[in-house]
C-alpha cells in the first residue's frame, strides 16, 4: 500500500492590517475541517526559519497569504520553487521561496510547495478583510481543499 502524503497549511500575515489578516482568517476556518490525520493546519504572522523543520516532514506545503496587486481580491494559485538566493540566515524576512531553500539546506529535502494568495484591496490598521476579499474566502478554500485532495 502506497505512504500516505503528508500535507502542511500555513496561512500567514497580520490580522491587524485588514486584508493582511487573510492567511490567518483562511487557516483558522480550515483548521475546523475534520481533516485526515495526514493534513496539519497554521496560522503564523510571518513565516520564519523555524518553520523549515515541519516543511521538512510534509510532501506538500500549501502557503495562504494576501498580495499587493491589482485589481483588488485576485486569486492566484503558484507553484513555489526554492531559491538559495532569496535564503539568509539572518533575514527577519523569509520569502516562501527562502522558507523552502531553508528547508533544502537544512534537512536535506523540500515539499511540493503551493502558494495562494488574494490580492488585498486594504492594508490599513484595523481588524477583518475588506467585503471584497472576504468574497473570495469560498472559493480559495475550494482551492485548498482540491489541491489537499489532490495529494
Amino acid at each position: 500500500m502506497p505512504k500516505e502524503q503528508t500535507t502542511l497549511i500555513i496561512g500567514y500575515g497580520n490580522p491587524l492590517r485588514q486584508d493582511d489578516g487573510l492567511g490567518q482568517v483562511v487557516a483558522e476556518r480550515l483548521q475546523a475541517v475534520d481533516w485526515a490525520s495526514s493534513v496539519a493546519v497554521m496560522a503564523v504572522h510571518q513565516l520564519t526559519i523555524d518553520l523549515a523543520e515541519e516543511a521538512s516532514q510534509v510532501d506538500r506545503l500549501i502557503l495562504i497569504d494576501a498580495a499587493q496587486g491589482d485589481p483588488p481580491a485576485a486569486l492566484s494559485v503558484e507553484t513555489i520553487q526554492a531559491d538559495q538566493a532569496a535564503f539568509d540566515p539572518f533575514s527577519h524576512y523569509v520569502t516562501p521561496s527562502a522558507l523552502l531553500a531553508a528547508t533544502a539546506a537544512i534537512y536535506g529535502r523540500t515539499p511540493v510547495c503551493t502558494l495562494l494568495t488574494i490580492n488585498a484591496l486594504s492594508l490599513e490598521i484595523g481588524e477583518g478583510l475588506s467585503p471584497v476579499v472576504a468574497a473570495r474566502l469560498p472559493e480559495l478554500l475550494e482551492q485548498v481543499k482540491a489541491l489537499v485532495d489532490a495529494s
